[in-house]
């Protein structure tokens, strides 16, 4: 099926992976990185400076775990 870009206003297949005329993705297939996305990319890299900074092992742990919780997150 044919569907319009939201760019070049042509005409590009629902399936395509982005626009043959311009580039743009189709609608609905944004490449915006999403809320959860940034969340877990933070709680990663806290978990991370809370893991590389702290001496004391219970920190440690948390951190490990935050950085680990935030990786699956992020790639969900």
């Amino acid at each position: 099926m044919l569907i319009e870009c939201s760019e070049c206003h042509g005409r590009i297949s629902d399936q395509a992976a982005s626009c043959p005329h311009c580039g743009a993705p189709p609608p609905g297939r944004s490449g915006d990185i999403k809320g959860h996305q940034i969340l877990g990319m933070c709680g990663a890299v806290g978990g991370l400076a809370i893991f590389m900074i702290t001496v004391s092992p219970e920190w440690r742990m948390g951190g490990g775990v935050l950085m680990i919780l935030g990786l699956i997150g992020a790639l969900l």
